[in-house]
């Protein structure tokens, strides 16, 4: 549970600062990679869905940003252009009261027009639940690395603290089964929690565009300002997984690599199928990663091929 001290100092936060962008601004370039790696937009063989229904994106800890805004008329003109109906429900989601009703009066014009398909509604990431379940797409943009940068000044054991298992699990839990994705932008290359959660098939990142990244302003030890490294995370959901049924995090020496009934969202095949019952030990740890993780990006839904 977040502590109140907690919540009013976001609340706070969100009073004195009206407009911010963390880590990366919304550009073109980064709204066409999230697109890019939404996987519930293609069939198994990556030709673009027509479904009529609408793609449904849940961004968790918004803060001021215009993220989950930009991404749903984004993916909606890329809809157009494909010639297809398909319509966006797109929910920006804080825990502070403050934030939304600053994005509710900053979009106003926005919301009317969009008919309930744009909302923003308070929610508590670790405590609450959103108003629907079963979200296609789930974004984040400097949510976890709140609560990541909270756990590493509580000793060094913290690594998966208990606030941390709790989001990832309830993350796990309002994705929608089989096709759903969390996507998340972050500073961070690895981040170890998110590594080692098993209600994870496959997590890959991408590096964002320099143009793309946000200026951090100069510290004491340094007067120039600087532009940080930023990374897209995708993460694919396990629906082997069950929150307090599976064990939720993989073992120390399991980490580097996928576990065998991990499932390529391509093609389903196992870890263990791809390898053919050959042992890892055989070829080593280093080889069968890159040789997992490369089939599971680049595979198009052949069962028979490999990378």
């Amino acid at each position: 549970m977040q502590r109140q001290e907690t919540l009013q100092f976001w609340d706070d936060y969100h009073t004195d600062r009206q407009e911010q962008e963390w880590i990366s601004k919304p550009s073109d370039d980064v709204l066409q990679m999230i697109f890019e790696q939404c996987t519930v937009l293609q069939d198994k063989n990556g030709i673009p869905t027509s479904h009529t229904q609408a793609l449904k994106i849940l961004e968790i800890g918004c803060g001021t940003s215009s993220l989950v805004r930009d991404v749903k008329t984004f993916f909606e003109h890329k809809f157009q252009y494909q010639q297809h109906c398909r319509k966006v429900h797109a929910c920006g989601t804080d825990v502070s009261a403050v934030c939304i009703d600053h994005l509710r009066k900053r979009d106003t014009d926005f919301l009317l027009k969009e008919n309930g398909l744009l909302e923003y509604k308070v929610l508590n990431v670790v405590d609450g639940t959103p108003s629907r379940q079963n979200w296609d797409l789930i974004l984040d943009k400097g949510c976890l690395d709140t609560f990541l940068f909270r756990s590493r000044h509580r000793g060094p054991n913290s690594d998966h603290n208990n606030l941390i298992r709790q989001i990832l699990d309830n993350i796990h839990r309002w994705l929608t089964p089989r096709t759903g994705q969390y996507m998340f932008i972050s500073p961070r290359a690895k981040v170890k929690a998110v590594r080692d959660y098993r209600g994870f098939s496959l997590v890959h990142r991408l590096e964002l565009p320099a143009s793309a990244r946000s200026t951090l302003e100069g510290t004491k030890n340094s007067k120039e300002d600087h532009v940080h490294p930023g990374y897209l995370h995708v993460c694919y959901r396990n629906d082997d997984y069950e929150s307090g049924k599976s064990e939720t995090f993989r073992e120390q020496t399991n980490r580097d690599l996928s576990h065998d009934d991990a499932k390529c969202p391509g093609c389903g095949k196992t870890f263990l199928q791809l390898r053919r019952g050959e042992a890892v030990e055989g070829r080593g740890t280093a080889f069968w990663k890159r040789y997992w993780q490369g089939h599971c990006r680049h595979c198009k839904g052949d069962t028979t091929a490999t990378t």
